[in-house]
């Protein structure tokens, strides 16, 4: 998997992750999602975020999250592989993303 759009220097927001190229830290990503915020709405609220590393950044924390759960339950690292990094690959998928929106705005 590709690595996510983010970065941390230390002269911007004292070093606080932010997505590349921007000054608009990952925290507002999670906290607005945390807080209810469909992410069409904090996309279009925050437009330095595009849908794509919104969803980059989602999907290695979810890779991550699941990583480290397979570590502490003690699985061999074959069972962890046969997990794979997301349970769904495909849904991960920007326009699939797209065309399920769009499939629940018209119903």
């Amino acid at each position: 998997m590709a690595r996510p759009p983010v970065s941390s220097r230390p002269e911007v927001l004292d070093g606080q992750p932010c997505f590349e190229g921007t000054r608009t830290p990952v925290d507002v990503l999670f906290v607005n999602l945390a807080a209810g915020e469909r992410l069409e709405v904090v996309l279009a609220s925050t437009p330095a975020i595009t849908r794509e590393a919104a969803i980059a950044v989602l999907r290695e924390a979810c890779r991550l999250v699941r990583e480290r759960a397979m570590a502490e339950a003690g699985l061999a690292p074959d069972a962890r592989a046969a997990a794979g990094e997301v349970m769904y690959p495909g849904d991960w998928d920007v326009l699939a993303a797209d065309e399920r929106a769009e499939y629940y705005r018209r119903r």
